[in-house]
């Protein structure tokens, strides 16, 4: 199971652009990834957004950034290692959605379908039973 967390200039991935990708393989915590990127031409930038994940506009369209399409050909050949396609993270589907039309716009065929929200995963961890707080395990 890979947890991702993405940094974005919006909410909305056909008009706004990720600008980092960070990934621990959950079974290897060792094993990360992280990169950062430009957004893509024409993408906007939210001001809010920007509050948020603590990028400046400077930095998400720095031209001496990667692009991209370079980052993600760089983390699908980080999860072609692991072998592992399950994503798992703080807003699964967010990530997931931005994930999935930025490889459409790097070319590659390639998506995300299976998500596991992070309370769920500590559950599992911790083995609480669904349906009990911690309190009561």
């Amino acid at each position: 199971m890979l947890v991702i967390d993405v940094e974005t200039t919006g909410l909305d991935p056909n008009k706004y652009s990720i600008i980092s990708v960070g990934a621990v393989d959950f079974d290897d915590p060792q094993r990360q990834f992280y990169g950062e990127c430009k957004v893509w031409d024409g993408a906007l930038v939210s001001k809010e957004a920007l509050k948020v994940n603590g990028f400046t506009e400077e930095e998400a369209r720095s031209q001496s950034k990667k692009t991209l399409t370079e980052v993600m050909h760089e983390f699908k050949k980080w999860i072609d290692v692991s072998g592992k396609i399950t994503l798992a993270g703080q807003n699964p589907a967010f990530d997931r959605d931005f994930l999935n039309d930025s490889f459409r716009r790097a070319g590659i065929d390639f998506k995300f379908a299976i998500i596991k929200s992070l309370f769920i995963l500590a559950m599992l961890r911790t083995e609480i039973p669904f349906g009990h707080s911690a309190s009561q395990a």
